[in-house]
């Protein structure tokens, strides 16, 4: 017999545990001027879309 001495069959339980994930801040206001005026067109197609949705409505309405 040999007087080596027998390993554990497998992976140690800790082998796979990983640390936790930092939670990063939400990050506040715009990062640049090209980002803030996508935000505003943005924000303006989604009004006239709005609108547009809201005059049809109210020219079918008015119609009857």
């Amino acid at each position: 017999m040999s007087e080596k001495k027998d390993k554990p069959m497998g992976l140690p339980p800790y082998y796979w545990a990983k640390t936790p994930v930092k939670a990063k801040p939400v990050p506040r206001g715009f990062v640049n001027k090209q980002q803030k005026q996508f935000y505003l067109i943005r924000i303006g197609f989604t009004v006239a879309k709005i609108a547009a949705a809201a005059a049809l409505v109210f020219l079918i309405v008015a119609r009857f």
